[in-house]
């Protein structure tokens, strides 16, 4: 397997994200690829080797970033790029509401009208919009969503980012980020043929108890017959704590998560 330092590069953080981001979207990463992405986040101000969790998760999200941008063969401006990894840092916690909300819900949306919010709102953002429409290698397409909603008072923010595959031997993938008033959430969903996973994780972390309520409330939300259109539920669904900040390099890695990128 190919390393920063085999390919001529520091022992960084930015080069090893990148060279992960590079297989995540099935680009080759060559000298020139790297050293591009990388001159390009560096003039940006971004650390090679952050110091704090959130300067860990901005340069992870450049990177990701400037690696969905590569795929789709589309250069960006700084301001731009910067605009566009912001779609990629998980959506900060979000706020209990006491006051009345006119569009306040006491049901979670079912799906169709999910999707529908989430398109209508990606809509919205020019760049994104765009972005969105443009494929990548291969005919894959990366999408990303960003809404919010409001469900019994609590502000939900979530990000949704998909991606999609014309390609018959390759699966398609949707990640989303949500945050709630005290606790943050990324789910892992797979689709391979029929057959749906989730993986989720939460933080900060819960206790055995905590962890075993939300397993249950995620099979009975992802379980049934109407979760996605022309599909019978969830298989197989999995819920364990994550770290304080997720990061994008341990969980697109197939070290970390074999069951979610082993085909990308």
């Amino acid at each position: 397997m190919q390393t920063a330092e085999s390919l001529g590069f520091p022992r960084d953080s930015l080069s090893a994200a990148l060279l992960v981001f590079a297989r995540f979207f099935s680009l080759s990463p060559t000298p020139a690829l790297i050293g591009q992405l990388r001159r390009e986040i560096l003039a940006s101000g971004k650390a090679s080797s952050p110091g704090t969790g959130g300067e860990k998760a901005a340069m992870e999200a450049e990177a990701l970033a400037s690696s969905a941008a590569a795929d789709k063969g589309v250069a960006l401006s700084s301001e731009a790029m910067e605009h566009y990894a912001g779609f990629f840092v998980p959506p900060a916690s979000a706020s209990l509401d006491e006051e009345e909300n006119p569009k306040n819900r006491e049901e979670v949306p079912d799906p169709q009208e999910l999707q529908n919010i989430a398109e209508e709102e990606a809509q919205k953002d020019s760049l994104l919009d765009l972005l969105n429409c443009i494929p990548g290698k291969n005919g894959q397409y990366w999408m990303v969503f960003p809404f919010t909603v409001t469900i019994k008072g609590t502000e939900l923010r979530v990000f949704i980012r998909i991606l999609k595959r014309e390609l018959p031997d390759k699966n398609e993938q949707l990640i989303v980020d949500i945050s709630g008033a005290k606790r943050q959430w990324r789910c892992f969903l797979k689709k391979n043929g029929e057959k749906l996973r989730a993986d989720i994780q939460v933080y900060p972390e819960c206790s055995p108890r905590g962890l075993i309520f939300l397993q249950k409330e995620a099979e009975r939300f992802l379980g049934g017959e109407n979760t996605l259109p022309g599909n019978t539920g969830f298989r197989e669904i999995f819920v364990c704590n994550g770290g304080e900040i997720p990061s994008w390099v341990e969980d697109l890695s197939a070290a970390c998560l074999p069951s979610i990128s082993k085909d990308v």
